[in-house]
């Protein structure tokens, strides 16, 4: 499982093992949307620096800072080609071929010039499904199912499993990485943690989960 890949591939495989046996031999996929808006309901306010992390020591965080990206630079943000690269080899398994309409560059640009207001937390997709349906509910009335609440709880039910998974973890000798940190935010209770916080926690426990090489 690849750090960039699916939170829960599990569930996932279930879901494409079911239509290739349908007959089906095409999968279009919604990565890349979340991508076309500038910002969502509640950013504005919590916005962190770019790059920190609580999980980094001052030097690895300058090593960060000074690794260049291997996706290529457009108008299509890293993460559409993270998601590509990553998620994509799983779908091809199952013998579905995955088509990325919203990875687009022309869309991208167009999106890029609209007013600010239409840019912010899917207000034209919004617009655009009241026009189509007929009816203002993901206008007025839909709020996006989150994942955090589900993350947080898994965490805490398997405390336990991911700080053995941590301190066993040859990531530690690592002196760029602060794992006494990650280990101290794990103890901690999970659903207290600032946001920024448990999503570097979060992106920290996916790559010990890659680098782990326990009962392998």
């Amino acid at each position: 499982m690849l750090p960039d890949d699916e939170n829960y591939p599990e569930l996932f495989e279930i879901l494409f093992a079911a239509l290739r046996s349908a007959g089906m031999d095409t999968l279009i996929s919604g990565f890349g949307g979340d991508e076309l808006y500038t910002v969502y309901e509640g950013e504005e306010e919590s916005a962190q620096p770019d790059g920190a992390s609580p999980f980094l020591s001052e030097e690895g965080l300058q090593r960060a800072h000074l690794l260049a990206s291997d996706y290529p630079m457009s108008w299509l943000q890293p993460s559409c080609w993270q998601s590509a690269a990553a998620r994509s080899q799983r779908v091809l398994r199952f013998g579905l071929w995955p088509v990325y309409p919203y990875i687009n560059t022309s869309l991208a640009r167009f999106v890029s010039c609209l007013p600010y207001a239409y840019r912010r937390d899917r207000t034209l997709l919004r617009k655009a499904l009241t026009r189509a349906l007929g009816n203002p509910v993901y206008e007025t009335d839909y709020k996006k199912e989150s994942f955090g609440a589900v993350a947080r709880r898994g965490i805490e039910e398997n405390r336990d499993y991911l700080l053995g998974m941590v301190r066993a973890s040859p990531l530690c000798a690592v002196p760029q990485i602060e794992h006494r940190a990650i280990a101290s935010a794990l103890e901690s209770p999970v659903f207290g943690l600032e946001k920024p916080v448990f999503e570097g926690l979060f992106r920290a426990l996916k790559v010990f989960a890659f680098f782990d090489t326990r009962g392998t």
